[in-house]
């Protein structure tokens, strides 16, 4: 659950800090003062997609464009802080710095298909959109194949874990070699 969103030189002020309350949140205001800005970054943060373009920062400002968060988790809350990357013109999420250590992890493995993925991107497994309490969860990253993972969608349940797959749990049928599930799988 988002907690907090500080946002610095982002949007319509130079400054915008908000707390949320545990169940009901109420925004007003005269057009343009950044309500459904504020609901864009808050999307961001929760799913890492933006709505349809991302939050440019200020131009021309002392202070460093920052988003600032906190997210309450299973294990407590815990603070997270994004700045935006002017070379590249986007906002810099969390986990890119350990996408490296994820694909050595994963041996450059897709997290769906298990084949190789050169590029690859990071991720979560089961989708924040069906799954929100899972969204700031190392267990629900995995390295990825980009398109596998936007074809994938919210169809969690359509997936196994191939990293969890075991014995017994598939076999080919010959001479077509379909691959079919066993009965274990559904026990």
């Amino acid at each position: 659950m988002l907690k907090e969103l500080h946002l610095r030189s982002v949007g319509p002020s130079a400054q915008f800090d908000v707390e949320f309350a545990d169940r009901l949140n109420i925004f007003t205001g005269d057009n343009g003062l950044g309500k459904s800005f504020l609901l864009d970054v808050a999307w961001w943060v929760l799913s890492g997609n933006w709505v349809e373009q991302p939050a440019y920062p200020q131009r021309n400002t002392e202070q460093t464009p920052e988003i600032i968060y906190q997210i309450n988790t299973q294990d407590g809350a815990k603070d997270y802080q994004s700045s935006f990357n002017f070379s590249e013109q986007k906002w810099l999420d969390y986990w890119s710095k350990f996408k490296s250590d994820l694909a050595d992890g994963f041996n450059n493995l897709c997290g769906y298909s298990v084949m190789y993925e050169p590029v690859g991107s990071v991720d979560h497994f089961l989708s924040c959109e069906n799954h929100r309490h899972l969204a700031y969860e190392w267990s629900n990253y995995r390295f990825i194949s980009g398109w596998i993972n936007s074809s994938k969608g919210t169809l969690d349940n359509q997936f196994l874990d191939p990293f969890e797959v075991e014995d017994d749990w598939f076999e080919i049928l010959l001479p077509s070699l379909q691959l079919v599930m066993t009965t274990p799988i559904f026990t």
